[in-house]
């Protein structure tokens, strides 16, 4: 098997199971064959502004994957025709239905294609390429570094010199902590820099701890 056929690419993102084994058996009955990863956060990483939430990736091998967003998008057209008049994307404005395009990962295929349905009742078609173009962007803003907040560093180095695990722990999740982005592929959360900041924080956290119990075994 080639490298290509070999890997796997996110096809869609739900906060339930439930969801996500719903689309794999629909993928399945097309004859794709895909793959149901949970990715939850483990821990709530509200230090850095992440709050805990459920994230279940479908994944399908990436020559599958164009023939997979079309069965989704045909799928969603025939869903649209039972939406009702009052649902909620009809009351958005163009600039609205815009980011619905635009940030096609975070809606429904149902919403995303009915955004473009609007559009193309008011006169506005979007080209394959202009899709394309809005998908590449987002998968490359999906691959941005965070960005270490200044209180934290203190907070942790503090932390760590009075021996607390808590900037040990800091100083493991700068090191060694990962993102996704879009496609599903993990990469280094931070840059070499802070992971280097990371590594002596907790490095430093471990070996005051080591101190401290030292010097209160010595004392006792």
């Amino acid at each position: 098997m080639s490298e290509e056929q070999e890997q796997i690419v996110q096809l869609a993102k739900f906060d339930n199971a439930p969801e996500a084994e719903e689309l794999q058996s629909f993928l399945k009955e097309k004859g794709i064959e895909s793959k149901i990863e949970d990715v939850t956060p483990s821990v709530d990483l509200t230090f850095q502004g992440n709050s805990l939430g459920n994230e279940v990736l479908v994944k399908v091998n990436v020559q599958d994957y164009d023939k997979a967003e079309e069965l989704l998008e045909g799928r969603a057209a025939r869903d649209i025709k039972n939406i009702p008049d009052d649902y909620y994307l009809f009351q958005f404005s163009d600039e609205e239905l815009m980011e619905v395009i635009e940030k096609a990962d975070e809606w429904s295929n149902i919403d995303h294609q009915l955004a473009l349905q609007i559009f193309k009742s008011k006169g506005r078609e979007f080209t394959k390429e202009e899709l394309e173009g809005y998908r590449n962007k987002r998968i490359e803003e999906s691959q941005q570094l965070d960005q270490a907040h200044p209180f934290w560093i203190f907070f942790g180095f503090f932390s760590a010199a009075c021996g607390g695990l808590f900037g040990i722990w800091i100083g493991m999740y700068y090191w060694q902590s990962k993102s996704r982005d879009l496609e599903g592929s993990k990469f280094y959360s931070y840059n070499k820099s802070m992971r280097k900041t990371g590594m002596i924080m907790a490095t430093f956290g471990f070996l005051s701890m080591i101190g401290w119990i030292i010097t209160w075994i010595a004392l006792s």
